[in-house]
Formats: C-alpha cells, sequence, structure tokens
C-alpha cells in the first residue's frame, strides 16, 4: 500500500506520512526479505525465522501502518494472525468460564493438524484465506481512502 500511495501522490493529505518513498522503500525491502526468506523456508525447510525475526516484521509492518494512516487495513492484510490470536483468546476463555474447550489444541492451525490434517494442506489454505483476505483489504483501500488522486 506505501508504494501505492507513493505512486498515486507526492504531496501529503490528510495527515499522511510526507515523505511516502521512504515507507515505500521500507515496504519494498520487508518483501524482498520476505521472499528471500520463503525461498530457503520451502519444503523442507533450510532456516527458520524464529519469534525475533517474526516480530521485527510485524512490527515493521504495524508501524508502517501507523505511519500512513491505515491502521484498520492491518485486521484484513493481517487477518489469518487475527484469526489464530482470536482462536487462542476463546480457547483460554472457554475453557475458563465452561470448563469446555472449542478446538482440540490452540492456536487453530495445530487443531488442523490434530485432525490428520497435513502441513501442506494447512499451509495453502491459509494462503488462500490470506489472499482473500489481503484482496478485501485492497479493496477497502481503494473505496475509502479515495482522496489520494494521481500526479
Amino acid at each position: 500500500m506505501a508504494v501505492t500511495i507513493f505512486i498515486r501522490s507526492a504531496t501529503p493529505q490528510h495527515g499522511r506520512v510526507e515523505n511516502r518513498l521512504d515507507a515505500a522503500l521500507i515496504g519494498a525491502a520487508l518483501i524482498g526479505a520476505g521472499v528471500g526468506f520463503l525461498w530457503f523456508n520451502a519444503f523442507p525447510a533450510e532456516l527458520f525465522m524464529g519469534d525475533t525475526g517474526a516480530m521485527a516484521i510485524g512490527g515493521a509492518i504495524a508501524a508502517m501502518a501507523i505511519m500512513l494512516k491505515v491502521e484498520l487495513l492491518l485486521l484484513f492484510v493481517g487477518g489469518i494472525f487475527v484469526i489464530e490470536a482470536l482462536s487462542v483468546i476463546l480457547q483460554v476463555l472457554s475453557f475458563k468460564l465452561w470448563g469446555r474447550r472449542i478446538f482440540l489444541i490452540a492456536p487453530i492451525h495445530h487443531h488442523f493438524e490434530m485432525k490428520a490434517w497435513s502441513d501442506t494442506k494447512i499451509m495453502v489454505r491459509f494462503w488462500i484465506v490470506t489472499a482473500i483476505l489481503c484482496g478485501a483489504g485492497f479493496a477497502l483501500f481503494y473505496k475509502y481512502y479515495p482522496n489520494i488522486k494521481p500526479q
């Protein structure tokens, strides 16, 4: 989205970050790092990211969304992370309130593993859900941010 904002407008509007090229370059660097990681993380994984890398990428995406004033779109673009977190929250609340579990195990991707889904099946289905949610995020971006005019 940062690249789109930079390309479509060179002047600051509605309190957005003035130098959109910086945000676009950081976004491009994050995309490049992610693609490079996925190249070596293909099955069988040769490289593991861990919490440090995941938290850094998540923090960078959140900071960019705040700088570009598109925070609510993170619910769509990062929808699979929201679903994973909600599955844990619902599991804990359900167990504390009623003594029953909603899922076999939380987070939800482990629930699907316990249902004998293969890792590849879970991963591809999560990719599909992510693609749909990202498409919805971009559609909402163009619907609710029409004041970004082309140069």
